[in-house]
Protein backbone atom coordinates (compact mmCIF):
# COMPACT_ATOMS: atom_id res chain seq x y z
CA UNK A 1 0.00 0.00 0.00
CA UNK A 2 2.99 2.29 0.39
CA UNK A 3 3.96 1.71 -3.24
CA UNK A 4 4.54 -1.27 -5.54
CA UNK A 5 6.44 -2.08 -8.68
CA UNK A 6 4.94 -2.06 -12.16
CA UNK A 7 6.00 -5.70 -12.67
CA UNK A 8 3.74 -6.83 -9.81
CA UNK A 9 0.80 -5.09 -11.49
CA UNK A 10 1.47 -6.77 -14.85
CA UNK A 11 1.36 -10.25 -13.29
CA UNK A 12 -2.24 -9.78 -12.17
CA UNK A 13 -5.21 -10.53 -14.38
CA UNK A 14 -8.82 -11.61 -14.37
CA UNK A 15 -10.08 -13.39 -17.46
CA UNK A 16 -13.72 -12.65 -16.55
CA UNK A 17 -13.03 -8.92 -16.84
CA UNK A 18 -11.47 -9.17 -20.29
CA UNK A 19 -13.02 -7.37 -23.22
CA UNK A 20 -13.62 -8.99 -26.58
CA UNK A 21 -10.04 -8.32 -27.69
CA UNK A 22 -8.58 -10.07 -24.62
CA UNK A 23 -7.49 -7.02 -22.59
CA UNK A 24 -8.45 -6.74 -18.94
CA UNK A 25 -10.79 -3.79 -18.46
CA UNK A 26 -9.74 -1.79 -15.39
CA UNK A 27 -11.36 0.92 -13.27
CA UNK A 28 -9.52 2.60 -10.40
CA UNK A 29 -10.72 5.01 -7.72
CA UNK A 30 -8.23 6.77 -5.49
CA UNK A 31 -8.75 9.42 -2.85
CA UNK A 32 -6.25 12.27 -3.07
CA UNK A 33 -6.27 12.52 0.74
CA UNK A 34 -5.70 8.78 1.30
CA UNK A 35 -2.79 8.42 3.72
CA UNK A 36 -2.98 4.59 3.84
CA UNK A 37 -2.55 3.79 0.13
CA UNK A 38 0.03 5.80 -1.78
CA UNK A 39 -1.16 7.36 -5.07
CA UNK A 40 1.66 5.57 -6.90
CA UNK A 41 -0.37 2.35 -6.55
CA UNK A 42 -3.17 3.74 -8.72
CA UNK A 43 -0.66 5.23 -11.17
CA UNK A 44 1.10 1.87 -11.57
CA UNK A 45 -2.17 0.04 -12.14
CA UNK A 46 -3.03 2.56 -14.87
CA UNK A 47 0.44 2.17 -16.39
CA UNK A 48 0.12 -1.62 -16.43
CA UNK A 49 -3.37 -1.51 -17.98
CA UNK A 50 -2.24 1.07 -20.56
CA UNK A 51 0.78 -1.08 -21.47
CA UNK A 52 -1.55 -4.00 -22.16
CA UNK A 53 -3.22 -2.13 -25.03
CA UNK A 54 -1.68 -2.43 -28.45
CA UNK A 55 -2.07 -0.03 -31.33
CA UNK A 56 -3.41 3.51 -31.19
CA UNK A 57 -5.47 4.56 -28.22
CA UNK A 58 -7.48 7.58 -27.17
CA UNK A 59 -7.00 9.22 -23.78
CA UNK A 60 -9.43 11.81 -22.48
CA UNK A 61 -9.65 13.64 -19.18
CA UNK A 62 -12.74 15.09 -17.59
CA UNK A 63 -13.03 17.18 -14.46
CA UNK A 64 -16.22 17.34 -12.50
CA UNK A 65 -17.84 17.16 -9.10
CA UNK A 66 -20.34 14.88 -7.43
CA UNK A 67 -22.01 15.48 -4.06
CA UNK A 68 -19.32 17.93 -3.04
CA UNK A 69 -16.23 16.02 -4.20
CA UNK A 70 -14.18 17.30 -7.12
CA UNK A 71 -12.65 14.59 -9.29
CA UNK A 72 -10.56 14.04 -12.38
CA UNK A 73 -11.56 11.09 -14.54
CA UNK A 74 -9.22 9.71 -17.18
CA UNK A 75 -10.57 7.29 -19.79
CA UNK A 76 -8.28 5.24 -22.02
CA UNK A 77 -9.93 3.60 -25.01
CA UNK A 78 -8.32 1.22 -27.47
CA UNK A 79 -8.25 1.63 -31.22
CA UNK A 80 -11.71 0.03 -31.22
CA UNK A 81 -13.07 2.98 -29.22
CA UNK A 82 -13.97 0.76 -26.25
CA UNK A 83 -12.97 2.20 -22.85
CA UNK A 84 -10.45 -0.22 -21.32
CA UNK A 85 -9.24 1.89 -18.40
CA UNK A 86 -10.87 4.51 -16.18
CA UNK A 87 -8.99 6.26 -13.41
CA UNK A 88 -10.84 8.46 -10.92
CA UNK A 89 -8.71 10.74 -8.70
CA UNK A 90 -11.01 12.20 -6.07
CA UNK A 91 -10.05 15.37 -4.19
CA UNK A 92 -10.64 15.34 -0.44
CA UNK A 93 -11.38 11.61 -0.27
CA UNK A 94 -9.39 9.76 2.39
CA UNK A 95 -9.08 5.97 2.78
CA UNK A 96 -12.76 5.24 2.14
CA UNK A 97 -15.25 3.89 -0.39
CA UNK A 98 -16.41 6.81 -2.50
CA UNK A 99 -20.17 7.30 -2.43
CA UNK A 100 -20.67 4.58 0.20
CA UNK A 101 -23.39 4.39 2.81
CA UNK A 102 -22.77 6.36 6.00
CA UNK A 103 -23.76 3.16 7.87
CA UNK A 104 -20.66 1.34 6.65
CA UNK A 105 -17.10 1.55 7.85
CA UNK A 106 -14.48 3.25 5.66
CA UNK A 107 -17.15 4.85 3.51
CA UNK A 108 -17.65 8.43 2.40
CA UNK A 109 -21.16 9.32 1.31
CA UNK A 110 -19.93 12.21 -0.80
CA UNK A 111 -19.56 11.28 -4.45
CA UNK A 112 -18.81 10.08 -6.92
CA UNK A 113 -20.63 6.79 -6.36
CA UNK A 114 -17.89 4.20 -7.05
CA UNK A 115 -20.35 1.28 -7.04
CA UNK A 116 -22.59 2.87 -9.67
CA UNK A 117 -19.63 3.82 -11.85
CA UNK A 118 -18.17 0.31 -11.65
CA UNK A 119 -21.47 -1.23 -12.71
CA UNK A 120 -21.72 1.21 -15.62
CA UNK A 121 -18.15 0.45 -16.68
CA UNK A 122 -18.27 -3.35 -16.46
CA UNK A 123 -21.83 -3.85 -17.70
CA UNK A 124 -21.33 -1.72 -20.80
CA UNK A 125 -21.12 -4.07 -23.76
CA UNK A 126 -17.65 -3.84 -25.28
CA UNK A 127 -17.47 -4.09 -29.04
CA UNK A 128 -17.20 -7.67 -30.25
CA UNK A 129 -14.68 -8.63 -32.94
CA UNK A 130 -16.05 -9.33 -36.38
CA UNK A 131 -16.42 -13.02 -37.25
CA UNK A 132 -16.22 -12.37 -40.99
Amino acid sequence: MRGTTVSSVRRRGNSRAKSANGHVRTIIFHGASDQMVHPSNAEMIVAGARAGLTGPRQETQQEGSAKGRVYTRMVIAGADGVPHVEYWAIAGLAHAWSGGSPDGSYTDQQGPDASREMLRFFLASPAKPSTR
